[in-house]
């Protein structure tokens, strides 16, 4: 009776020592940690036109055990919009106490995506003997860098018109940039083209969302004392985004065409003058005749006179 009773304790300790380690390997052992340092950071990538959209970051895997037993660990990336790589992305710690392994993220972010910002998660588990658990987690910021570009273009760049009248260039600006973006209209030449009584309205600065395209009509307007001549205006539209955050001022140079010429009010005036120099002379020949014909009437009505009372 004594070895059955003996016999039965042991098999109940043994079940019981079983099922505590069981419970270990459910919930992780108590004497092991494995961590991600930094658990969080931020990594630019560039995704403009010629770029590679491939960015990288560095993360140290540190175990820390008082257990001889190998610790197992694998990792795991994800991100919306992103591709990520880890390398390596498993491995083994085999050193009592605290131990680390540098790990290489590398990421993917497609050409001309969108400026935004994108979270990189990182997990993984941790297998030691009969014991798991799950590696802290850590994050990674991806912060798509914006980028400004746009095309400009002029339906006509090439324009005419009268002294006294107006021109409209119909400008055309499309946002080819990854981000909304500001753009600000200057002709450079305007105090020469105002010297010669030509007026460009103020465009007030405009603003385009990506991939949008603007119409935009520019009106230039003369005077009657406008020279009659041909002239340039150089039209430069600068990106204001850049221009505040970029290291580069993006802008373009579009050269537009004006050709003045006289006015129906000119042509006007000069044929009223031509008339007045062509009747001048008319006037006078007929006033001179209508003088002589005057002079001609008195002295016929003096010698009628004469011939019915002859003098006494």
């Amino acid at each position: 009776m004594r070895g059955a009773s003996s016999i039965l304790l042991i098999t109940i300790l043994l079940f019981q020592f079983t099922s505590c380690l069981l419970s270990f390997s459910t919930i992780a052992g108590p004497f092991t940690q494995v961590t991600i340092d930094p658990p969080s950071q931020d990594v630019e990538v560039d995704v403009s036109p010629g770029s590679n959209g491939v960015a990288s970051a560095q993360i140290t895997v540190a175990c820390q055990t008082i257990d001889p037993t190998p610790v197992m660990v694998t990792l795991s990336a994800e991100s919306p919009g992103a591709l990520v790589g880890l390398s390596p992305n498993s491995m083994v710690f085999q050193t009592l106490g605290t131990s680390s392994i540098d790990v290489t993220v590398d990421i993917i972010v497609p050409i001309q995506s969108t400026s935004s910002d994108m979270i990189c998660s990182i997990t993984g588990t941790w297998q030691q003997g009969l014991f798991s658990g799950e590696v802290a987690p850590a994050t990674i910021k991806i912060i798509v860098l914006p980028y400004y570009r746009f095309e400009l273009s002029c339906k006509s760049p090439l324009n005419e018109t009268c002294q006294g009248e107006g021109a409209c260039f119909n400008l055309s600006i499309e946002n080819t940039g990854n981000c909304r973006d500001d753009y600000e209209l200057k002709i450079t030449n305007q105090k020469e083209l105002e010297a010669d009584n030509i007026s460009i309205p103020k465009t007030d600065t405009i603003s385009i969302g990506k991939g949008e395209v603007m119409k935009i009509e520019m009106e230039v307007k003369t005077s009657l004392t406008t020279p009659i001549r041909n002239y340039t205006l150089h039209l430069t539209v600068t990106s204001l985004g850049s221009k505040a955050e970029s290291k580069t001022e993006v802008y373009e140079v579009l050269p537009l065409f004006l050709t003045v010429k006289k006015g129906m009010h000119n042509e006007t005036r000069a044929s009223e003058k031509e008339l007045d120099l062509l009747l001048n002379p008319i006037t006078l020949i007929l006033t001179a005749l209508i003088a002589i014909l005057n002079i001609a009437f008195i002295i016929k009505r003096r010698r009628s006179a004469r011939r019915y009372y002859p003098p006494t």
